[in-house]
This record gives structure tokens, C-alpha cells and sequence, in this order.
């Protein structure tokens, strides 16, 4: 196989990449049917799934981001992350093409594509790392919906809120078709940006602060913390695989969903960090982390948080059954499959005395012993009442790691002898400057929650 050895962020070129004829006949990720013919051009449902995976309730914590930073250090943070991200998200794909196209397999999963690059410990770091994102992203929106909610009743208690949405998830959770939910979801980036709108003409109506000047930097313990939840925002390469083995499915060659991701984080960038900014000069350094937190008074302030927390609890379960999945599969393994029939093996040993169906009914209170513990984890975790803390731990170890730090690391080890010298050096900066935002983040979100609350610049 030939390797691509054009700079990561190059124009796309003419290279097309073979695929296996079982690609053909199915049908994956988006729902696209493969052709028989390589299809040009962008990648333009890669490219919206891009912008839906970035586009999230972490970007209203961008104000406050930016009023730890600084305007020019979230600004040019902003830019910094986005750019890595795009490289290392075509990084990963290429990854990626190369180990289905050497075993002949598809739909390789993040997990699959560590260990069969890094070996099996490698394998493990990822499977970890993939649910504490997870995981921690569950907890954010429950921390999230809890906070809004409050702000608008604020006779009731976050805890008692957040009992109530969990009593409502709970059940919500064990559903096996999440369709309905997953429709609804998809208007999360729309809610998101009519979030935007709200609040910058709140903040232009109502201006809550009085500084002259704004700094440009901020203190290196402050940066820390505001670039933690700057990376939160951009680095979602976790859930970039559907729509990769979508595209490779549908005969498109690498290089149009790398345009479509470069396009996505340009895009996805440009409007953040102009949230950003501009939300930064508008409510100051006191910013919450949680900008809808200071609007408030008017119908349309109340039906956008209103839309944004109904979104979130439709895309708790979403982000919540594919932890759950991952440890079920580590748990309790696969179902044996008899191809001579296609049933399972579980129903073809069943013997006379119920054994195997007493022994089923133990998995599943052990699998619902596991869906409660998880599910309680996710509450705990939303005790800390902290959006910006978690959202920063978060953005600067699990989602830094996923993004920057592995990506870059399996494209040096699998391309590393054949890529040019500058490609070669932006992967291994990528995997220093990860490695340093990993050790400054995790640092401060520990001292955050143990109070010590670094000032805004």
C-alpha cells in the first residue's frame, strides 16, 4: 500500500485509496450505500457530523474560557486546538485506512485500532480513556442541566433537580432503541447557536461590566484551566469513527473527509472563538462557566435554556449507552454466533433443566447491576456543581489524550519512516504540546476542587 506522505494539512490530492469488495453491499455509520465508483468531492455528511460532534454545550463555557486566557490567549488557544485537532483528526483516519486495508476488516473501533498499533496495553489505555470521556461528558450535561434548571428555579435545590432528571433518565437509559432520541438530538447544534445569539444580544443589551480594558493574557495557572475546556470543545475524535467508516463505505477516498474535517474545524472554529471573544467583553472576567447562568428576565432567555437542557437529557442516554456497551463487551464478552443457522449458541445448548436460562437471568441482574453503578457514578461526579472545572479535567486529560497524544503517537509509529520532515515535526509537537496541556489541567482541576480557585485574568 502506498503511503500518503503529503503534509496533514495540504489540499486534497489525487490519491485513491482501495477498499474491500465486502464494502460494497453494506450499509454503516450515516446509512450511506457503497457504489462501485470512488466518489469525489467533499465529504459533506462527514463534514455536518464533524461540526455536530464539535458544536455542543461546551462551548458556552467559552466566555469563561476566554476570561482565563485572555482575549488573545483564547483566541489564539482556540486556533492552536483547532488546528491540531484537524491534523490529528486526519491522522486517525489514515490510521485507520491503513489497518483495515492490511487485515481486511472494517468498522475498526478506537479500541480495535490501538491495540492492533500500540499492542495490547495501548489497547487498554484507549478503552479507558473512551469511558472516562464518556462517562465524565454524562456527567457535564447532568452538571449542566442541573445548574440551568436552578438558575431558573432557584426555590429548588441543584441536588433536588438533578434527582428529578435522574429518576426521568434512569428508565429512559435501559430503552434499546434510542431512534427517537437520536432524532431529537440532532437539533442540538442548532439550540447551541441560537444559545449564542441570546445571549450576546443579552450581554449587548445589558452590559454587566464595567472594565475599561481587558487583559490579553492571562496567569499560566488561570490558562491552564480556560485551555482544558478549549480543548473539551474541539478534541472529539472519540466519536469521529461512525462517519470515517461511513465514508470509507461509501467509496469516497481518504482525502475527502480530511477536507471535510479541516473544513469543519475551520468553521466550527471560527465561530467559538468569536463566541468567545466577544461573550469575554461583554460579561468581563466573571464570566460563568455556564454563560446562560447570567441571562436571564425575557421568554426567549427562559426557552433557550428550556431547549438546550431537553437536548442534553436527549443526548444523555446516547453518550451514556456507548459506555455502557463498551463495558459490557469487556464484561461479559460476545454472544457465540452458529453461522450454519445465525442463531446463537445460548439457544441451541439450552438444556432441560433451565440451566442456561437461570444462568441468562444472572447476567442480566449483574448487567443491571452495572448500568445503576455507572449511571450513579455520573450523578456523584455532578455533585461537584462545577461545569467549567469538569469540563476543563476533562478537555485536558481524557479528551487531549484521545485527540492529540494517540493520534499522533500511531501515525508516527505506522507512518513515521515514510512522512516528510515537517509532517514528522507537527506530530511530534502535537504529542508534546498534549502531553503538557495533560499535566497543567489534571494539575489544576485537582486544586479547583479542592477550593483553590485560580483568578481570571
Amino acid at each position: 500500500m502506498v503511503l500518503n506522505d503529503r503534509d496533514p494539512l495540504a489540499p486534497a490530492a489525487g490519491k485513491k485509496v482501495l477498499y474491500d469488495q465486502q464494502f460494497a453491499d453494506t450499509e454503516v455509520g450515516l446509512g450511506k450505500r457503497a457504489g462501485t465508483v470512488i466518489q469525489q468531492g467533499y465529504d459533506w455528511a462527514g463534514y455536518f457530523y464533524v461540526v455536530k460532534a464539535v458544536m455542543g454545550a461546551g462551548g458556552l463555557a467559552m466566555p469563561w474560557a476566554f476570561a482565563r486566557t485572555g482575549l488573545l490567549g483564547g483566541i489564539l488557544g482556540s486556533v492552536m486546538f483547532a488546528f491540531m485537532s484537524s491534523a490529528t483528526a486526519c491522522e486517525l483516519a489514515r490510521v485507520k485506512a491503513y489497518v483495515e486495508d492490511k487485515n481486511g476488516k472494517s468498522d475498526t473501533t478506537y479500541v480495535d485500532l490501538a491495540s492492533e498499533v500500540l499492542g495490547e496495553r495501548g489497547g487498554k489505555v484507549v478503552y479507558w480513556l473512551s469511558i472516562l470521556s464518556a462517562l465524565g461528558v454524562a456527567s457535564a450535561y447532568l452538571v449542566f442541566v442541573g445548574s440551568t434548571l436552578h438558575s431558573m428555579l432557584e426555590i429548588v435545590s441543584q441536588e433536588l433537580i438533578l434527582m428529578l432528571v435522574m429518576v426521568v433518565l434512569l428508565p429512559v437509559t435501559w430503552w434499546c432503541d434510542f431512534a427517537l432520541l437520536s432524532r431529537m438530538a440532532q437539533t442540538g447544534t442548532a439550540a447551541v447557536l441560537v444559545g449564542y445569539m441570546v445571549t450576546l444580544s443579552y450581554g449587548i443589551n445589558h452590559p454587566v461590566h464595567t472594565d475599561s480594558r481587558l487583559p490579553l493574557f492571562g496567569p499560566l495557572a488561570s490558562t491552564a484551566s480556560g485551555c482544558g475546556s478549549i480543548a473539551f470543545l474541539f478534541c472529539s475524535h472519540f466519536a469521529f469513527f461512525p462517519v470515517m467508516t461511513a465514508s470509507r463505505a461509501a467509496k469516497r477516498p481518504c482525502e475527502s473527509y480530511e477536507a471535510a474535517a479541516q473544513l469543519a474545524f475551520g468553521t466550527t472554529c471560527a465561530v467559538n472563538a468569536g463566541f468567545g471573544a466577544v461573550g469575554f467583553l461583554l460579561f468581563g472576567k466573571h464570566a460563568s462557566s455556564i454563560i446562560l447562568d447570567d441571562i436571564s428576565g425575557s421568554w426567549c432567555c427562559t426557552a433557550v435554556k428550556l431547549l438546550l437542557c431537553v437536548d442534553l437529557i436527549c443526548t444523555y442516554p446516547l453518550i451514556f449507552g456507548a459506555a455502557k456497551e463498551i463495558v459490557n463487551r469487556s464484561i461479559f464478552g460476545h454472544r457465540q454466533i452458529d453461522d450454519s443457522d445465525g442463531k446463537s449458541s445460548e439457544s441451541t445448548t439450552a438444556s432441560s433443566d433451565g440451566t442456561l436460562a437461570q444462568g441468562n437471568l444472572t447476567e442480566e441482574r449483574q448487567k443491571a447491576l452495572v448500568h445503576i453503578c455507572m449511571m450513579m457514578f455520573t450523578f456523584f461526579v455532578a455533585q461537584l456543581h462545577d461545569f467549567g472545572t469538569l469540563v476543563s479535567f476533562l478537555g485536558g486529560f481524557g479528551h487531549a489524550s484521545l485527540a492529540f497524544v494517540i493520534p499522533s503517537f500511531m501515525a508516527l509509529k505506522v507512518f513515521g519512516d515514510h512522512m516528510s520532515r515537517g509532517r514528522h515535526l507537527l506530530n511530534q509537537a502535537i504529542v508534546q504540546v498534549g502531553v503538557l496541556l495533560m499535566l497543567l489541567t489534571v494539575g489544576m482541576s485537582v486544586a479547583e476542587a479542592m477550593g483553590h480557585k485560580p483568578h481570571p485574568a
